[in-house]
This record gives C-alpha cells, sequence and structure tokens, in this order.
C-alpha cells in the first residue's frame, strides 16, 4: 500500500535532543567507510535514532552538474546544478519458477524498456528515472552494507563505476518452491528539490502493478502462468519492510511457517531463523539490517512473523 512519507533532506543539519552527528555519516559514506559508522553507532546515545538517521542517508544523495546553468554566484559566475537523487525500490513476489529473473538482464530483456516508461509513467513524468536491467534479490540486498547502498544509487544516478567487492548472495536454505523476494531498484532525480512520491492514486498503482506482474509472468520460463505480485514503488527503506511482510506472508501460504526466532547478531544485523515447510529443527535464516530498515522496522517485522507464528495472518500495514 502506497503511503505519504516525509521527505528528509540528508545533508541538512538538525538538532536533535540525544545528538547524532549526521555530517559525519555523509562524510562516511562518501568515503565508503563502513567501520567509522559502525563506530559511531556503538558511540550513539540512541540507536534507534542513528539507524533512523542513516536508512535515511544511505537512500538520498547529491551531485553537480554542468558549469554555468544555475544561479548566479557572488562573482556574477553561474554556479554548477545540484541534482537531488532518492532511491526508490519497487517490491515483486514472485513464484519460484520466476526466480531465475532476478539478476538476469537477458531474461528480463523483452520487458525493461517498457518497465523504465511505467516507472517514469507513474511518478507522472516529472523527474529523471533509471534502473538497474533486472531485479535484485533479496539475498544479494540483504548483504548490501551502507556504503554499498550509496554506491549503487551513484551507480544508477550519475554513472558512478562500483568501487567496493561483493561478496557472495546470502543462502536463505529456503524449499525449492517457496516464494522469491525482488526488488527493481531505481534512482530518481530532478534539480532544486528531493524527489517525492506522487499523490496516492489507486486507478495508477492498480495499473502500474498489474503492466510489471504481466512482464514477469511473459518472461518467465513456462508455458503457465503463476501468479506474481507487484507493489508500488516506494523509498528503498519502506519498500525493503513492505516487501518482506508481503514474502513473509506468501512463504506461509505455500510452505508453512512454524517456530522461528530473532537473534541479534550485532548492532546492525538481526537474524529470523524460519522452520518453513516439513522440515522440523532446519531453519531458513533471514537477514534484518537495521541501517536498511531501521530499528523500529526490524520490529515490526518480527511482530508480523510472530503473528503468522500464531496463526494470525494480518494484511501488511
Amino acid at each position: 500500500m502506497q503511503t505519504e512519507a516525509t521527505i528528509f533532506n540528508p545533508h541538512e543539519r538538525i538538532d536533535l535532543p540525544n545528538y547524532i552527528d549526521i555530517g559525519l555519516m555523509f562524510d562516511a559514506l562518501e568515503r565508503r567507510d563502513d567501520e567509522t559508522l559502525w563506530n559511531a553507532a556503538r558511540l550513539a546515545p540512541s540507536q534507534v535514532e542513528f539507524f533512523e538517521q542513516l536508512r535515511n542517508q544511505v537512500g538520498f544523495t547529491k551531485y553537480r552538474i554542468g558549469s554555468g546553468n544555475g544561479n548566479k554566484g557572488r562573482l556574477g559566475r553561474r554556479e554548477p546544478l545540484s541534482q537531488l537523487c532518492a532511491m526508490f525500490f519497487v517490491p515483486v513476489i514472485m513464484p519460484a519458477r520466476y526466480a531465475s529473473l532476478r539478476g538476469n538482464a537477458a531474461g528480463m530483456s523483452p520487458a525493461i524498456k517498457q518497465f523504465v516508461n511505467w516507472l517514469r509513467s507513474w511518478f507522472e513524468n516529472k523527474m529523471e528515472i533509471s534502473i538497474f536491467n533486472a531485479p535484485v534479490s533479496y539475498e544479494e540486498i540483504s548483504i548490501w552494507s551502507p556504503s554499498v547502498m550509496r554506491e549503487k544509487l551513484e551507480q544508477l544516478a550519475c554513472k558512478k563505476e562500483p568501487t567496493i567487492a561483493m561478496p557472495p548472495d546470502f543462502n536463505f536454505c529456503l524449499p525449492d518452491d517457496a516464494p522469491a523476494l525482488a526488488y527493481f531498484v531505481a534512482a530518481a532525480q530532478q534539480p532544486v528539490e528531493y524527489p517525492a512520491l506522487p499523490p496516492i492514486n489507486p486507478m495508477a498503482d492498480m495499473g502500474f502493478t498489474a503492466k510489471v506482474s504481466g512482464a514477469i509472468q511473459v518472461c518467465g520460463d513456462g508455458a503457465e502462468f503463476e501468479a506474481v505480485e507487484t507493489l508500488v514503488p516506494n523509498y528503498a527503506s519502506e519498500a525493503l519492510e513492505e516487501g518482506l511482510k508481503r514474502w513473509l506472508a506468501a512463504i506461509h501460504q505455500k510452505c508453512g511457517i512454524g517456530r522461528w526466532d530473532a537473534t541479534p547478531m550485532n548492532q546492525d544485523l538481526v537474524m529470523l531463523q524460519l522452520e518453513v515447510g516439513d522440515s522440523p529443527g532446519h531453519t531458513s535464516p533471514i537477514p534484518l539490517r537495521a541501517h536498511q530498515l531501521g530499528l523500529d522496522a526490524v520490529d515490526r517485522i518480527i511482530a508480523y512473523v510472530d503473528s503468522v507464528g500464531r496463526g494470525l495472518l494480518p494484511s501488511p500495514q
């Protein structure tokens, strides 16, 4: 469900009751220095507030374009324009038969250009949109550090070449027939102000999600179509939470989720351990990252899994 969001300016210093140095976060991300971020997290007066600010920082950036198109400076020269960029995700929950489309540019090639047009139209053609050429699996996204998140955004927005070596994707050890979770990863950018979600428009949402689901079905293998659930675009953090909830519900409906546990591994990582299907004692680990979701969202996802385990399956809020 599309929700209205307050636009956060990640480059504006604000006064907080328990002061978090936002400038330090920004500088560390610019240097791709995750170790400084983890040290700052350990010293932060409020872990909740620290990761709330960090999840915003990783999903926004800006860069200069041109040499003389902006406002005149004090010496009468034109200042370069700033492009303000935000990362958006489109969650997709797909049957196992379509999972091979994740990260598969060749498989998605018949539809990806049209997908970009649909996304631009959903944003009312008001900003520049760029996306990766295939949906990205949550197995990959869950290993992205703060610096990798920022690097992915800048790779899309201003064509910066990646510099960070990527480890292998995480292995969830789910049953072969379990639904798969992926996200189309996009950057929206424009001058003057950070990109915002368009006004709520249920008809536009329904048209967009139906077209994306249909395109995935057409690109997938096999003559028989299976239902694909596509959610509306949202800021990266909010979309991650929405997609995870819908995916966990789909796993439960397809395979069944039995016992579960949630174990903090470090300040950034909570590991969900799920017993899925007919294999008691075998657990499927699902990482939840505080810098991607915020600690409050991690708690909401855990509460949602608890409701599933107790036989209550509410629709994600």
